[in-house]
């Protein structure tokens, strides 16, 4: 990739968050879907993806001080904010609760393990699906206003529906090859 501007590498790479973050959620339903069962080859596998659709979804919408954090790429701040709310269909107070159980979830179970806390059942990531895909939205709509060819989806949900039906295809065909195989470790 040739060097670009800050504003339009930081876009750039907030687009590449997104996409790793959407694949993940998207690889970890198809799991659950197919019904990868208990193996510990596709719990590891699905608890991964959980664990990098976190990550990739707070850098994004976690501390503000993260190089790719919404506020950093968008020019209007509380218009954005209430976008992304009622595309997820919650109230600030409800964004501040949920927004603080991810982040506990990603500290105490994705990236810092506390050994004195039992990890809570992982959150419903309905809500940060819906926050992420009206960031996408916006952010893109921002960068084409502003004059930059966006090469991403034009539809971030059409692709996700996509990239589920292709990942039950794989996911499904890997997981079928896998049955009855012995996992001793």
């Amino acid at each position: 990739m040739p060097d670009l501007p800050p504003d339009l590498k930081r876009a750039h790479d907030a687009f590449t968050t997104m996409y790793d973050a959407l694949r993940s959620l998207t690889y970890h339903r198809a799991l659950l879907e197919v019904g990868a069962g208990e193996s510990k080859l596709w719990l590891h596998t699905r608890a991964q993806y959980i664990r990098i659709f976190v990550i990739e979804w707070t850098k994004l919408f976690g501390t503000d001080s993260n190089e790719v954090h919404w506020k950093k790429l968008v020019k209007e701040v509380p218009a954005f904010r209430s976008h992304v709310l009622q595309a997820a269909g919650i109230t600030e107070q409800q964004w501040s609760e949920y927004w603080l159980q991810l982040r506990n979830f990603r500290d105490k179970v994705v990236a810092h393990i506390d050994p004195f806390s039992l990890p809570d059942a992982v959150p419903d990531m309905t809500i940060a699906r819906a926050v992420l895909i009206a960031g996408y939205q916006w952010i893109r709509e921002e960068t084409i206003r502003s004059g930059v060819e966006h090469k991403g989806p034009k539809d971030i949900e059409q692709w996700a529906m996509d990239l589920h039906e292709e990942a039950l295809d794989l996911l499904g065909a890997a997981v079928e090859a896998t049955k009855g195989m012995s996992e001793e470790n």
